[in-house]
């Protein structure tokens, strides 16, 4: 899923059990070809990318907007394209939203 996510490592959140030092950012419920149940995943960040000791507040906050509101979340997503173009999750998300996909189920049709 890397490659259509744009995302380096994509890791369930089982790996994340006990491991609250780490930081993360959601990448969402990922419902892969042939599998019936979403699985969460997350993308892990380097503790250099942390603010604060906060994964990332601003990430999260849009994230969270994707499944309360689809318009406030294709705002939060679009400033945050702005600010980072180099951020591959940031640009999927905000591609989904201008899509008319909402919610953070992430549905793959293909391998």
């Amino acid at each position: 899923v890397n490659r259509y996510i744009g995302t380096s490592i994509c890791v369930a959140a089982d790996c994340f059990i006990d491991t609250h030092n780490l930081g993360k950012r959601p990448i969402g419920l990922l419902q892969l070809k042939g599998k019936s149940t979403p699985l969460l995943a997350y993308e892990p960040l380097n503790p250099d990318d942390m603010q604060g000791g906060v994964s990332d507040p601003a990430y999260e906050q849009a994230y969270d907007l994707l499944t309360t509101d689809p318009k406030a979340a294709f705002a939060a997503f679009a400033l945050l394209a702005q600010q980072r173009p180099n951020d591959p999750l940031v640009a999927f998300h905000l591609q989904r939203l201008q899509n008319g996909q909402q919610g953070n189920v992430i549905v793959f049709t293909e391998k």
